[in-house]
This record gives structure tokens, C-alpha cells and sequence, in this order.
């Protein structure tokens, strides 16, 4: 994925993306999307994610071109290369919590310890 024009990108940052406050943030995720390359194993790989804790042109500019990529640096569940026309960059618009997610991960891992015990318990 190239960012070929940072002025549009820019017009779309100052009109569309919302303001964060608090313990908020938003999601730029790069996507490999079968749609775009049907030779890819799944129909839609998540190979990066970044988070923006702030509403600031310069770290947003930043957190997308992080998400720029070289040729064969991502390959598939099966091994193969995933060509740079099955990228697609996406943002979650609606604000997320960050402490709420943190305490969601917290119960997660919580439950999943709690689950490994009780196997370890049974054999």
C-alpha cells in the first residue's frame, strides 16, 4: 500500500475523523482482502494495527504511513506472499475506550487461565 496523496488524505482527516477524548481512541487497521487478491488463503487477513490515542494531524499522518508496507514483508496462512493490490487500509470510525477494552482483555485472559486450570485439574 502506497499513500499517494497526503493533501486528500488530509481533506478526509480534517472532515471525517472524530475527535477523541478522554480514554478514547480509534483503529487504522491494514487489511489483506481476498476481494482484492482471490489466490489468498482467507477471505480477510489483519496484518497490522495501529492505535490513535490522539486527534493530532501529525500523529495520524505518522500512524498511516506506518501502515505502508515493502513488497514480501506478509505472507499468508499457507506461506504466500500476499501481493500489495490485496491491501486495504481501514479506519473504526466510532471511538473506542481504552480502559473498557482493557478490562474486556483483563476478563478475557482471566477466563482463559481459568480454563487451562481446569484442564491441568482433570488429567
Amino acid at each position: 500500500m502506497l499513500l499517494r496523496d497526503v493533501k486528500e488524505l488530509g481533506r478526509f482527516y480534517h472532515k471525517v475523523v472524530p475527535t477523541i477524548r478522554g480514554d478514547e481512541c480509534l483503529l487504522l487497521l491494514l487489511n489483506a482482502r481476498k476481494k482484492y487478491c482471490p489466490e489468498l488463503a482467507r477471505s480477510e487477513e489483519v496484518l497490522r494495527r495501529e492505535v490513535i490515542r490522539e486527534r493530532k494531524w501529525r500523529v495520524f499522518l505518522r500512524k498511516v504511513k506506518k501502515l505502508t508496507t515493502v513488497r514480501g514483508l506478509y505472507s499468508d496462512k499457507l506461506g504466500k506472499e500476499i501481493p500489495v493490490n490485496a491491501f486495504a487500509p481501514y479506519i473504526v470510525l466510532d471511538v473506542k475506550s481504552a480502559v473498557k477494552a482493557w478490562f474486556m482483555l483483563q476478563k478475557e485472559m482471566g477466563d482463559l487461565v481459568y480454563q487451562y486450570m481446569m484442564v491441568d485439574l482433570k488429567s
